[in-house]
């Protein structure tokens, strides 16, 4: 199992947490980042009306609310997958700046921590910086 979800529940320990409770605000973070990141993209591709509407269905679906209540790392890998697409959706002059890179390439590293199918984003920002 990668080190990465592990590695946030002991951090939040370090800091003076229950192992439960780092665990809950990890997924509470994780749940706060997707729906906003979602929103993100919605709001740029859509009217303002059918993002706040698919925002609102999203965060009260039952299989979000199952997956983020338990103590699993996929509501991190999903948080990170959002802002890795809403990062790669990001056009203009400034879509393929090196930041870009850098930044999907953090976001890749990042999402392969925490689940090995993570290592599936690098080959999108290996494609993306070709």
């Amino acid at each position: 199992m990668p080190p990465g979800f592990s590695t946030k529940i002991a951090a939040g320990v370090a800091a003076g947490l229950t192992p439960v409770n780092a665990a809950r605000l990890i997924e509470a973070a994780a749940a706060a980042t997707t729906v906003a990141f979602i929103a993100f993209l919605l709001f740029e591709a859509g009217t303002t009306t059918g993002a706040l509407t698919a925002i609102v269905l999203l965060a009260v679906t039952p299989a979000m609310l199952i997956v983020h209540a338990a103590v699993l790392s996929e509501p991190l890998f999903l948080a990170l997958l959002v802002c890795f697409i809403w990062q790669l959706s990001r056009t203009g002059e400034r879509s393929r700046s090196w930041r870009r890179t850098l930044a999907l390439g953090a976001l890749a590293a990042a999402a392969t921590l925490v689940r090995y199918a993570g290592a599936s984003l690098v080959a999108a920002v290996v494609i993306d910086a070709w």
